[in-house]
């Protein structure tokens, strides 16, 4: 592992500042001690002894003078679990009991941390990913989800940018020390809880182990390796589709980040109320008006499907109020039926009785009712 500092030397020391100085003292110190072993100003006989004590100024200032730098030290130097993350610096006594407030919740977290979501999860955090589906609601009216039809449809997906393909990084940039960890690789985290002070020391998700990172981000997609797309597509809607049935176009979803493979466009198809029509399984249905004559003595109507085909249909003698006639073949096509079989149409016949009657109509009623045996 390559650290930008060696936990074994005490900088404090080397500029001669304590361990609780704050940022201004050892900027002080630092200009102070520069000046008195500047190489410059050194005897003929102790250029490399001042060049040596100028250099270890130097690297303390380095360290000290950099607060992120500075925790890391200190954690390395107080013996926290550097690797793999963990814990340490135990001080049992130096805030528990003493009026200070804990959260429960807290030290759950802390030991998620630890034991929960620890090295390897986050070890793996930046592999690549699959995209996402995108999921669109298309109404067709009823005739179209009888006979089947194709819709375009315009949408957004995020795709693979074509300035920086994928990397997020532009084309021109150049590679610079990560700004988080400093090349240390790992974040120190430091949690005071009941039982002492918890130190973690993670992995950087900024620059994950390679300690640079890239100056600029790309200019088209801002580092996120993904641009939107507007894309237009022809859906093929089936015959007899369904209510809410989903139809999947593969590799039309959203792209992911470092990812090459999209997921899929998903289209579930909303069905759209008809007055005339209505669906039971594979089976058209619809109500036919009929008068009462043609109910009592039987006649032939014409009926025009959801496909705008003419099918004739024979009304039979004394036909009753709730009966139903049904026609063989001329409902929805059986999507699994590999011959072709359709469901039924059935037809449920609202008979009409005279609201007004002249005169004559009504003797005549009269006689019928004479003459029938009701």
């Amino acid at each position: 592992m390559n650290l930008d500092f060696d936990p074994n030397k005490d900088y404090y020391a080397i500029l001669g500042v304590s361990e609780n100085a704050s940022q201004d003292e050892i900027k002080k110190a630092f200009r102070k001690l520069a000046m008195q072993y500047h190489p410059d100003r050194a005897p003929d006989d102790k250029k490399k002894e001042y060049e040596q004590k100028f250099k270890e100024i130097n690297e303390a200032y380095q360290v000290l003078g950099d607060e992120q730098k500075r925790k890391q030290y200190d954690a390395f130097r107080k013996g926290g679990f550097w690797w793999f993350g963990g814990f340490g610096g135990f001080d049992f006594g130096s805030d528990f009991g003493q009026g200070s407030v804990f959260d429960v919740n807290d030290i759950f977290d802390l030991f998620w941390e630890f034991f929960g979501g620890g090295f390897k999860q986050r070890k793996y955090e930046k592999k690549p990913q699959r995209g996402e589906d995108i999921l669109i609601t298309l109404p067709v009216s009823f005739e179209e989800s009888y006979t089947g039809t194709k819709k375009k449809i315009e949408y957004e997906r995020y795709v693979v940018c074509d300035r920086c393909k994928g990397k997020g990084v532009d084309p021109d940039s150049q590679k610079i020390k990560c700004p988080v960890c400093w090349g240390s690789w790992v974040i120190i985290q430091t949690k005071r809880t009941p039982f002492g002070v918890f130190q973690t020391q993670k992995i950087c998700t900024r620059c994950w182990w390679t300690w640079y990172i890239d100056s600029k981000p790309c200019s088209k997609c801002w580092g996120s390796g993904l641009i939107i797309k507007r894309e237009l597509v022809e859906i093929e809607i089936p015959e007899a589709v369904k209510d809410w049935q989903v139809i999947k176009i593969p590799w039309m979803g959203n792209y992911w980040p470092y990812w090459w493979q999209p997921w899929d466009l998903l289209i579930k198809v909303l069905i759209k109320p008809s007055e005339k029509w209505q669906r039971s399984g594979y089976n058209l249905i619809t109500n036919v008006p009929i008068s009462v004559y043609d109910a009592v003595l039987g006649w032939e109507v014409e009926i025009s499907l959801p496909d705008w085909k003419k099918v004739k249909v024979k009304i039979p003698k004394g036909l009753q109020p709730g009966d139903k006639i049904v026609v063989a073949g001329k409902g929805f096509k059986i999507s699994w039926w590999i011959f072709g079989k359709r469901g039924d149409l059935i037809i449920k016949p609202i008979i009409q009785l005279p609201k007004k009657l002249s005169k004559e109509e009504e003797e005549l009623w009269k006689k019928l009712k004479q003459l029938s045996k009701w």
